[in-house]
Order: structure tokens, then sequence, then C-alpha cells
């Protein structure tokens, strides 16, 4: 992935997380009303959420929260809730994070010598 790759995806993922998270929220009353009202009674979204935001639970967004230091309990409903807009934006700070103390060890140990 080039510079210019990853700052679009920072930009999209990072710097618009308040956008992505009321897009979700919309996405799921979208879904509950699709549900809800007797003349479609179309679950097939909710369930769709339902399955793609568990599926994420399980492979990634414990995994990740955990390592970011949130508590098992807000790994849960965040990635219930928000799926990898939740979990994403704490993967790109930890990569972030560990290319800075890479840099930082690698100019401290230049400066030792």
């Amino acid at each position: 992935m080039s510079k210019k790759d990853g700052s679009i995806m920072e930009f999209l993922i990072v710097k618009k997380q308040k956008v992505n998270y009321i897009v979700t929220v919309l996405l799921w009353i979208l879904s509950i009303v699709l549900w809800a009202v007797p003349i479609l009674c179309i679950p097939w979204l909710f369930v769709a959420l339902v399955a793609m935001h568990f599926t994420e639970l399980l492979f990634c967004g414990i995994k990740i929260g955990r390592a970011g230091g949130e508590p098992l309990w807000k790994c849960i409903i965040m990635c219930m809730s928000f799926g990898f807009f939740w979990w994403l934006p704490i993967k790109m700070n930890m990569k972030k994070e560990n290319n800075v103390s890479v840099a930082e060890d690698s100019a401290t140990m230049e400066e030792e010598k």
C-alpha cells in the first residue's frame, strides 16, 4: 500500500469516525424498520448485520480491542454495534505506534554508538 493509499484510508476511517458511526446507526435503524413494518417484514439486512459483526467479533474485534487496551465488555458492544469502523482505527493506531517506537529505538541505538 502506498503512502497516498494509507492517508486516504486514514482519512476515511479515522478522521471521519463520527460520520461512520452515524451511518452505521442509520443502517441498524433501517434494518430494524424493514423488519418491523408488517407490510415489508424483511429481516435480511438485520440478519446480515448481526452475522457480519459477530464474525468480526470472533476473528478480530476482541483480539484487536484487547490489544488496544479495551475491556472485554466494550470490545463486544462496540464491535457488534459498529464493526470494523470501531476496530480498524484501533489497529491503525497500534501500527502507527509500533512504527514510531521502532523508529525511536533505532534512533536511540544510533545515538549510543
